[in-house]
């Protein structure tokens, strides 16, 4: 009874925290790496309710004042972090702003509920949690880790026998393991 009183208090402290980092450190590290111009933008995100809870969600208007926009030869946009030396950037702002909310801010709200379960995700912490593949930015992405847990949608290598539960891992085993020629889906595509 007593274990299970502490795997209670345990979970629900889990589930109650959303960020990796420590809070006071993590402010230190980002005002010392910001360009000046973006620091009011910076001191916005920390007076947040949600930075100072460190529950939730960061929002993804204020995070995306944290990029710089630029143009490449054929004109397209491109998002790039503002930290030092971060050299991250990508031409969706949505991706480049999940960047800035769970590698620079330790913001990862979305956490696979079965990380306790032995059989399954096997997470001791809440920092080994956070800081594996177990949690995530995105409610999409935790969907699609999700999919890893349900054996009935796994599908096996034709050559070896292992199995994957997204047609686009199986591929990509075929290709580097096997050298053979992508899987085809119903719909033609790879």
């Amino acid at each position: 009874m007593a274990s299970d009183q502490a795997h209670t208090s345990f979970e629900e402290d889990l589930t109650s925290r959303y960020f990796k980092h420590e809070k006071t450190a993590t402010e230190s590290s980002l005002r010392s790496s910001v360009p000046p111009a973006k620091s009011t933008a910076l001191e916005q995100i920390f007076a947040s309710q949600v930075w100072m809870n460190q529950t939730g969600e960061l929002d993804r208007f204020q995070l995306q004042s944290l990029l710089e926009i630029r143009r490449d030869d054929e004109n397209r946009e491109s998002f790039h972090c503002i930290f030092n030396e971060c050299g991250y950037g990508n031409y969706e702002s949505t991706n480049a702003i999940e960047h800035v909310r769970g590698t620079h801010f330790g913001n990862r709200p979305y956490l696979c509920d079965q990380w306790y379960d032995s059989t399954t995700c096997k997470h001791p912490s809440f920092i080994d949690v956070v800081d594996s593949d177990k949690a995530f930015t995105r409610k999409h992405d935790l969907r699609t880790h999700e999919q890893t847990h349900d054996q009935s949608s796994k599908t096996p290598c034709p050559t070896c026998g292992n199995t994957f539960t997204r047609l686009s891992n199986l591929t990509r085993h075929i290709r580097s393991a096997h050298g053979g020629s992508p899987i085809r889906s119903d719909d033609g595509s790879a």
